[in-house]
């Protein structure tokens, strides 16, 4: 029985409204809290359906699908079928930072599908060029932080970076920052989704000191 199928009526319906409505968390940490208060499951998807809904108007198309995958609250199928709708619907609105992202999680870095959102996304990429305006949002986005504990897991951290859109930065301050075996381990780590759940993040970057992490990744250790 997945964590998500308890469904006690056991609840305090007050403590879950402040839970649902904090600010200052996100839907990975809120739904965590929840499934912990043993809230109903009609509950929990009325909420992943609003909070979708929102991320997916603002172009964040792999949101429900990281969010799932993260909570382990679906089964395979439903995760292949989650994940193969956020997948047509980014290539449609060409967000290839999204495309990529699914893509390699959905089906492997090895895949047809993966090569081919790498491409296009590069393709796009080359062709943009960007403007003061994009230049000041990403300056701005390159200091936001996620704030996360170093025993999370590294399935954790994609879901709260993938949360906060910040996976793109992630990937390329870590290409860029540190050794190129970095960036292996992590594309080799991707799609292994039983290793991304069972890995944290100290164990992933051991023998980086996390001062190092802070500053050259989008992270907070709390």
């Amino acid at each position: 029985m997945s964590e998500l199928e308890n469904e006690s009526m056991e609840y305090d319906r007050e403590q879950w409204e402040t839970l649902r409505n904090d600010p200052n968390k996100g839907a990975f940490m809120i739904l965590k809290s929840a499934l912990q208060m043993d809230v109903p499951r009609e509950e929990l998807e009325d909420f992943i359906a609003q909070r979708t809904k929102i991320e997916s108007e603002s172009g964040n198309f792999g949101f429900e699908y990281h969010l799932r995958n993260s909570l382990d609250i679906n089964t395979p199928e439903e995760l292949r079928i989650i994940g193969e709708s956020a997948y047509e619907a980014a290539i449609a609105a060409e967000a290839y930072n999204h495309v990529v992202s699914i893509a390699q999680y959905l089906y492997g870095k090895e895949s047809k599908q993966y090569r081919e959102t790498l491409e296009m996304s590069a393709k796009k990429t080359e062709s943009e060029k960007v403007v003061p305006e994009d230049e000041a949002i990403l300056e701005e986005r390159s200091n936001q932080k996620v704030e996360i504990s170093a025993n999370a897991s590294m399935k954790e951290l994609i879901a709260a970076l993938d949360e906060a859109k910040l996976i793109e930065f992630f990937e390329t301050d870590l290409a860029e920052n540190f050794d190129n075996q970095w960036l292996e381990l992590y594309s080799d780590l991707m799609p292994d989704q039983e290793k991304l759940a069972n890995t944290t993040i100290s164990e992933f970057f051991k023998g980086i000191n996390a001062q190092d992490l802070e500053v050259y990744l989008p992270i907070k250790f709390i």
